[in-house]
């Protein structure tokens, strides 16, 4: 990220990238076969496989009352191959995603990378990095950067 935001020939080919990923994604918006592939993809090989979250609040599951501060690890893996939640999880097939199998499910039946707020990641282009010369490259003041709050996007689903 920081060579992008330094050198100006790789600002250009980032402006040249960008304007091919604008195009891309309208493209791909197509295909829908391909979006299926790709979800069946992830669900079978989640790059996320487990999450750790505590809770902020008091929550009651049934009959069980878990204190605020209480920390949860969710197993996106197993939620992917519960056979309560997917035919034949073991099974590669795109059709899982299609739209008439998807209104059928839970909207977090599905969640590849976890789910929640997203952030982006932006350098601050106030702080000057300064390299340090050592047995592995790296920045002698670090390297500042701000997130921002995404906005809310659609279920991944």
């Amino acid at each position: 990220m920081y060579v992008g935001d330094s050198h100006p020939y790789v600002q250009a080919v980032n402006q040249l990238a960008q304007l091919w990923v604008d195009r891309v994604r309208e493209d791909l918006s197509k295909m829908e076969y391909l979006t299926r592939c790709i979800k069946e993809g992830l669900r079978l090989h989640c790059p996320v496989p487990f999450v750790q979250r505590k809770i902020t609040k008091e929550l009651k599951i049934d009959d069980v009352t878990f204190p605020a501060g209480t920390s949860f690890t969710i197993h996106i893996y197993n939620l992917h191959h519960n056979p309560r939640v997917w035919n034949e999880p073991m099974k590669y097939d795109p059709d899982r995603f299609c739209a008439a199998n998807i209104k059928t499910k839970d909207s977090f039946a599905f969640v590849p990378f976890s789910a929640g707020p997203r952030y982006r990641i932006e350098l601050d282009k106030d702080h000057t990095v300064k390299r340090k010369i050592a047995g592995v490259m790296q920045a002698e003041n670090g390297i500042k950067i701000k997130l921002h709050k995404r906005e809310h996007s659609k279920s991944l689903i």
